[in-house]
This record gives C-alpha cells, structure tokens and sequence, in this order.
C-alpha cells in the first residue's frame, strides 16, 4: 500500500498562490539524468515501493517524488513543482496555465532571465520569512525590478482596491507577481511563506501552523536528516575527542 503518511502541502491563499507556484518553478530545462531518475522513480512505484521509501533511496524530498509520481495528485496539496522558466518555450506554457500568457505576449531569452531574477531576490525574502539572513543588497534588487514593473490601483468595489499590472509585456507579469506579494505584506500573510533550510530540498512551502512556527516542509524527511547529520557529526567529533585523550 501506499505510504501516504503527513505531509501537508497546502497552497497559499489568493493570488500568492501565483507567487508559491512562481517560486517552485524550475529554473532550466530537466536533464537527461532527471528524466532518466523520473523514469525509474516510476518503474519502482508501480512495483511496489512507497513515495517515503523512493524519496530516501534516491534523496530527495518526497513532494518531489509525488510531483514526478503525478502533478494531479499534489496539486491538492501543494504547488506543482514541475515546468517553469527553463527556457522561453517552457515559460510560455508555465504562464498560460496561469492565465498570463496574453499578459506575456512573446518572450525572449533576456525577458525569461528577468523573471528568474525575479524568482531568485523573492527566495531570499521566504528564506528570511524561515529565519535565514537576509542581504541588505537584495532589497535594493527588489526595488530596481519593481521600479520596471508599474502597478495601477483598481477600486473593483468600494473597500477592496487591489494593484495590477500598469502594462503588457514581461513587466506585466513581473507587476502580478509583485503586485500579489505587496497584498500578502499588507494582509500578514506573507511570512507564512517559507523556504524549507533541507540543502537537498528548498521546496517553498505555506506554513499554516497556529504560530507560523514551522521550519521543514516535511520533518519526517528534510528535518529528520539533518537531526541524523547532527548526530553524526557529534559521534565522529566524540570519538576524536576520545582517541586523542591520554
């Protein structure tokens, strides 16, 4: 049977779903080596074997393994991680299954590599929102790519005025996604979204723990192997102290 067992992966609410799904989506094209892993993490499931069991043989994160397993099946629970902005062919379709492809027009090389710097100033404010440093110079980033990216306020009803995008093109998609991070700043819900610190994983998650206290997007995994590295660690440094006393 499959082992099903609790990681939630639960979507950010309104239009920072956008941006969740924005900063899941893969930078470059998958590799040979990838599609080859993909392949065989299929085989081995359809024998048998359970997403936990295929996550650490092959040590990744397990909402990877359900991703390549079937986006159908996490798109209930989280963001699909598949697709993205590895390429302007692949950022196409990334953005028309967000309806913003209209929004986009044609894109360019230069363009797709706007929005991953985009992507990569906004990664460092959820590894912030995780409790992770942040470099003074990626504010500075961010306010260089919003001032290329105008919003306009519009009163669709009288007490909800929301900000869109001023124009088309590249700087319009640019102006949604900043545009849907500004609203989640206002509304509080923003530091609920979360970079998990696993090395191996970096999966942005949205924390819905009462306290937004959350640190790993699944602890049975990413949390648990830093705790076995902890200890390992530990044990080799004993066992140096030990060798060397008199």
């Amino acid at each position: 049977m499959e082992d099903t067992t609790a990681i939630e992966l639960h979507l950010a609410p309104g239009r920072l779903r956008l941006v969740h799904e924005f900063l899941n989506a893969l930078d470059a094209e998958p590799s040979a080596d990838r599609l080859a892993m993909g392949e065989s993490i299929r085989r081995r499931h359809a024998r048998g074997e359970s997403q936990s069991a295929l996550a650490k043989a092959y040590g990744i994160s397990q909402p990877l393994v359900s991703a390549i397993l079937g986006g159908r099946r996490l798109a209930a629970r989280g963001p699909e991680p598949t697709g993205g902005l590895g390429s302007p062919e692949e950022a196409h379709v990334w953005l028309a299954a967000r309806g913003l492809s209209d929004l986009a027009g044609e894109l360019n090389d230069g363009e797709v590599e706007r929005l991953r710097d985009l992507k990569a100033v906004l990664r460092a404010l959820v590894f912030a929102n995780n409790g992770q440093p942040l470099d003074p110079a990626v504010l500075e980033r961010l306010d260089g790519l919003a001032a290329s990216a105008p919003l306009v306020g519009r009163f669709a009803t009288p007490h909800a005025p929301v900000l869109n995008p001023a124009g088309p093109g590249i700087a319009g998609v640019a102006g949604a996604i900043l545009a849907a991070v500004m609203e989640a700043m206002y509304a509080g819900t923003w530091t609920r979204l979360k970079s998990c610190p696993g090395a191996d994983c970096r999966w942005v998650f949205y924390d819905l723990s009462p306290k937004a206290s959350r640190t790993w997007c699944w602890m049975a995994v990413c949390g648990n192997r830093v705790k076995v590295r902890n200890y390992q660690e530990r044990r080799r440094t004993e066992r140096v102290a030990a060798a060397v006393q008199p």
